[in-house]
């Protein structure tokens, strides 16, 4: 029987593309009723006939045993060319020659057709980023699948450069200079059929401006009455790297109703840095608020950069501005006389009156000051500062007044005033507060210093300098520097003095002078222009036992400064029991903080000790000879003692564990008698606020269109007064003319605001009428305080649902209204109703 042959193409469905690989199975089943030996050859062909022929194209040889045998043809990659009919042919013929068993054969035919492979299908996108951050696009692309050649992609910006050499744009930082159009360039290649497709898409890059940093900052101190500016500094990212433009506007606190724009500033900004102000010219009251500062970074150009904004808000509060303060010293000027300074004879002069006002930075107006000696004025100017120089020959003794007043009208604030008294007679300045010393280049010295608030009356200052040289061993000479002392202006506060000499201490007297005379001299901390080390060892050491036998006395000379060539020094006691005193050998170090003299325990008595006295500073180290201690006690008194040793310290023991018990004892029983019990906590009461009724004259009827209800606006009966407390004084409560209101406020503030406390205890309180109905229990939950009612016979009747209790109650009442025009209006009616609808 003929095999049954089956050819396919592996594609369950679609079609052939060309650049893929055609495979084609040939499957072969020879039927179960040959029991003979057989062979099976499997051949192919193609109409036409070129299309298995190629390079491109394979045959497998017959492959299978038993029933089951295959072959196939594979053309890698298939062309356009290659569309034909492919027939698989099968035949089986016997092993032996037989001439009762014929071979027989069958085939199948496919027909193939290639269809033309299309070029990639790249797909058009729009992204947007913000600026600063890491970015990273993929090209959307699709291409037919199982292609036999190279696929590759690339990035090109709109002038056709390569900016990415694979299927993915990325940049590590985003710039506003990336944004734009890019073209994604994806290539299929096939070599073998000389083929070559590509396909392109756009994709466009958004670059949004990252939002600005905006910090709000003040510049002086928010008091009323000053010039007051809020600066908003708007800071850009680095990231901008294009031109764009900042635009600040200013709102203003919503207590001024509308949020104005009170500065809309548009540049370029170059740094990246703007800074808008907003100055207040002065600062007032009313200005206390929340303000905000909205910046905007717009692109210079190019649709492809997104702007963006940031707001601040700043929150004002103007404080009341501080009384001013007053500062009335003595100047002195030109004069006659003399008097000896630290050994300068100099002339003494007439004074003058300084009159200094202290007030806040950036006020509005200069302050008006005023001086006034014994009640008569002298002078007065509108400055910061008045200086009045007494005539020829007038004492200065006497009582001066120095009065400053600030008023500023535009913020309220008027004839606000300070003053300070100064009671004097010709008096020498205070002495220098402070005197510093430095020392440069190993041969100059710097002296700083500075004075008390009595500066002002300084004219001259006088210096001297003098260097401590050796006078024999221990012994210091003090001289004077060449060309000392010296008189200085009273404006300078700092002087320099040079050709010192090295490793020489020197001081500085300063003296501060005016034309009374010259003050207290102040005398500086002794310096070196260049330190050394020591020049000799501390001497005369002495060491000694004390009478304990377990501590030593050591005493030694102190170094001069001159010979200790540093103004710090520091002596330090080595001691051993070795022969040979070795630094941080073997050894113990003490260091002496003050005086020569110093006592050592913790000795044992039977050895001997070497003791040595170092002077350091920060250069160098100078040691005296060792001093040699003998033990104070011998080998045989070692024995008799460590029998006492024992005995004290099992009785130290003791007293201790006594002490720890009378101690417990004690704390047991301040804790017990220390327990106090919680007290009850306090219970209060609360009261009821009440209202006075309106009387008969203060009722005004109005209109019943007024009242767009089935209910007429009820009248109000007014209950006799029992106990509810009534105004005594009604006339304080009529309206107050506008003009008079300034005064009547000024009037009410006298004798620390007793108008006003008057006029507030004579409101009448307390319940003035029944107010049963609010009280129902199925009532009570609607009404929202628990001591404000609705009276019965004015408040709101609602429309009763029947059947349920209560329904006509609603915490509401009635009240008269008395509506008053001052202008051409529409009808009391027609107003009321708007009134209502509103």
């Amino acid at each position: 029987p003929a095999p049954n042959v089956s050819l396919s193409d592996g594609k369950n469905s679609g079609a052939v593309i060309q650049g893929t690989a055609l495979v084609l199975s040939c499957s072969v089943l020879v039927h179960n009723a040959v029991n003979t030996d057989f062979t099976v050859n499997i051949t192919w062909s193609s109409d036409p006939i070129g299309a298995l022929n190629g390079q491109r194209a394979t045959v497998s040889e017959t492959k299978g045993s038993g029933q089951q045998y295959g072959s196939s043809a594979t053309i890698r990659p298939v062309n356009t060319s290659d569309s034909a009919n492919f027939t698989c042919t099968a035949s089986i013929l016997p092993n032996e020659i037989s001439s009762v068993i014929a071979s027989n054969e069958s085939k199948h035919t496919v027909d193939i057709a290639v269809q033309k492979l299309t070029k990639p299908v790249v797909a058009n996108d729009t992204i947007s980023s913000v600026a600063g951050q890491s970015f990273s696009v993929d090209c959307n692309f699709s291409v037919t699948p199982n292609l036999v050649g190279s696929l590759t992609a690339h990035w090109l910006n709109s002038s056709d450069s390569l900016v990415s050499e694979n299927s993915k744009l990325s940049f590590p930082r985003l710039l506003m200079s990336h944004g734009g159009d890019y073209m994604c360039v994806v290539t299929i290649s096939i070599l073998k059929l000389n083929l070559s497709l590509t396909g392109t898409a756009k994709t466009t890059i958004i670059v949004q401006i990252p939002a600005p940093s905006v910090v709000i900052e003040r510049v002086g101190d928010p008091f009323n009455g000053s010039v007051f500016t809020l600066s908003c500094i708007v800071t850009v990212s680095q990231s901008v790297d294009t031109n764009i433009s900042i635009s600040t506007q200013w709102g203003l606190p919503v207590a001024d109703k509308q949020p104005e724009t009170i500065s809309n500033v548009t540049k370029r900004v170059a740094e990246l840095v703007g800074h808008h102000n907003l100055t207040f010219n002065p600062l007032r009251s009313r200005d206390s608020g929340q303000y905000e500062c909205n910046a905007t970074i717009s692109p210079g150009h190019g649709d492809t950069v997104a702007q963006n904004t940031a707001v601040k808000h700043y929150h004002l509060t103007v404080q009341k501005l501080p009384p001013p303060k007053v500062l009335i010293a003595i100047s002195s000027t030109a004069g006659l006389g003399t008097e000896e300074c630290l050994g300068l004879v100099l002339e003494t002069a007439s004074d003058s009156i300084v009159c200094q006002a202290g007030v806040i930075a950036n006020l509005f107006n200069n302050p008006n000051i005023s001086l006034w000696r014994d009640g008569i004025l002298l002078h007065s100017n509108s400055a910061l500062n008045l200086n009045y120089t007494l005539p020829h020959n007038e004492s200065l003794v006497g009582e001066y007044n120095c009065s400053v007043c600030i008023s500023i009208p535009e913020s309220g604030i008027e004839d606000y005033c300070s003053n300070d008294t100064l009671a004097t007679s010709h008096k020498k300045p205070e002495p220098v507060v402070a005197l510093i010393t430095s020392t440069h280049n190993d041969s100059r010295l710097t002296m700083n210093w500075s004075h008390s608030s009595d500066y002002y009356s300084v004219v001259r200052y006088i210096v001297n300098v003098r260097q401590y040289v050796a006078d024999g061993p221990g012994k210091v000479m003090i001289q004077t520097v060449r060309g000392y002392p010296r008189e200085l202006s009273g404006g300078q506060l700092s002087h320099t003095v040079g050709d010192l000499k090295p490793e020489v201490p020197y001081d500085v007297e300063l003296v501060a002078g005016n034309g009374v005379g010259c003050g207290k001299t102040k005398r500086s901390d002794l310096t070196f222009t260049r330190e050394g080390a020591p020049k000799i060892a501390p001497g005369d050491v002495e060491v000694e036992w004390l009478p304990n036998d377990t501590a030593m006395n050591v005493s030694f000379t102190r170094l001069t400064i001159v010979e200790a060539n540093s103004i710090h020094i520091n002596y330090f006691i080595r001691y051993s029991s070795s022969p040979l005193v070795k630094r941080d050998v073997d050894n113990k170090t003490v260091k002496m903080n003050d005086g020569s003299t110093t006592v050592i325990g913790g000795l044992d008595p039977y050895l001997d000790y070497h003791v040595v006295v170092d002077a350091t500073n920060s250069h160098g180290t100078k040691s005296s000879s060792p001093y040699l201690l003998h033990a104070a006690l011998s080998e045989d008194q070692r024995e008799r003692d460590s029998t006492g040793i024992v005995a004290g310290i099992i009785a130290v023991i003791l007293i201790i564990l006594l002490v720890v018990l009378v101690v417990g004892i004690l704390i047991f029983r301040w804790r017990k008698r220390s327990a106090v019990k919680p007290k009850p906590l306090l219970s209060g009461k609360s009261g009821l606020y009440t209202v006075r009724p309106m009387k008969d004259s203060e009722v005004i009827e109005l209109d019943s269109k007024v009242f767009p209800t089935s209910q007429p606006p009820p009248s109000y009966p007014v209950q006799a007064e029992t106990d509810t407390p009534k105004s005594e004084n009604p006339a304080r409560m009529v309206a107050i003319p506008v003009e008079d209101f300034k005064q009547h406020c000024i009037d009410y503030h006298k004798s620390g605001d007793a108008g006003f406390e008057e006029e507030y205890e004579s409101l009448a309180v307390g319940p003035l009428a029944v107010h049963q109905v609010s009280q129902m229990l199925c009532n009570k939950q609607k009404n929202r305080f628990a001591n404000i009612y609705p009276y019965d016979d004015s408040r709101v009747v609602l429309e009763e649902i029947p059947g349920v209790l209560g329904s006509d109650y609603i915490n509401a009442s009635w009240i008269n209204v008395k509506i008053c025009f001052s202008y051409n209006a529409p009808t009391v009616s027609s107003f009321c109703l708007g009134l209502q609808a509103s």
